[in-house]
């Protein structure tokens, strides 16, 4: 899957579903093309997503909002989840 239908995918996500479909696609992309990710390991990409967070505005334009507790909830169980 190329990085177009990546970003399609990112932006048609209305429900638990449709984010853990797309995380399986971002996670093949990963392993299929390592070469074309700069943050390659979960560190670096915890840092690129702060870093993004922290340079973009907080504003989004389609009216859906992100459950930010819930997120970081999730990230936080996923250092140990098997």
């Amino acid at each position: 899957m190329g990085e177009d239908e990546l970003q399609e995918l990112a932006k048609v996500i209305t429900c638990k579903e449709d984010f853990i479909a797309f995380l399986g696609h971002l996670i093949a992309d990963g392993r299929e093309t390592p070469d074309k990710w700069e943050n390659a390991n979960a560190v670096s990409y915890i840092d690129g997503m702060r870093g993004y967070l922290m340079d973009t505005k907080e504003e989004d334009s389609e009216n859906r909002s992100i459950n930010w507790p819930r997120l970081a909830g999730v990230m936080l169980a996923a250092r140990v989840y098997e």
